[in-house]
């Protein structure tokens, strides 16, 4: 999504609340848990801000998913920052993230772009605990 900011205080405000948006990250999008990778920033010259994010499944249930679990982070980065941000909780949040949606023209998704990041999760977990067994196993 790229959307315009709000002038000529969005920067400002972003700039204030991005060091504790960046430490709850983990919090709001780890209860997603198809969310690969983030990224909000602005752009071109602090007039437009960028959100990118790489999640598993589809748009619509992804976007649902993070009004259900990500909401209050969500607002907090946007709000009084993205200019006509009306809230995740609001009837008009839909019709806002669909009118700056950009769709990537080419993304790569690794070598399972169909795992998850909760199947990644449990299957490093299991191969923790395997190398463990099997150290245990050798001692």
């Amino acid at each position: 999504m790229v959307a315009p900011v709000s002038q000529p205080d969005g920067p400002k405000v972003f700039r204030e609340r991005i060091k504790k948006a960046q430490v709850e990250a983990p919090y709001g999008e780890g209860r997603l848990g198809t969310v690969h990778d983030l990224r909000v920033c602005l752009i071109n010259n602090d007039q437009q801000i960028l959100f990118a994010a790489t999640y598993s499944d589809e748009f619509k249930p992804y976007v649902q998913d993070v009004i259900r679990f990500a909401q209050p982070w969500i607002d907090y980065i946007f709000t009084d920052v993205a200019e006509g941000f009306p809230g995740l909780n609001s009837d008009e949040a839909l019709p806002y993230i669909a009118k700056y949606q950009v769709e990537a023209g080419v993304w790569y998704g690794g070598p399972d772009p169909d795992a998850s990041p909760r199947d990644i999760t449990r299957s490093l977990k299991t191969s923790e605990a395997f190398g463990r067994l099997l150290d245990t196993v050798q001692e």
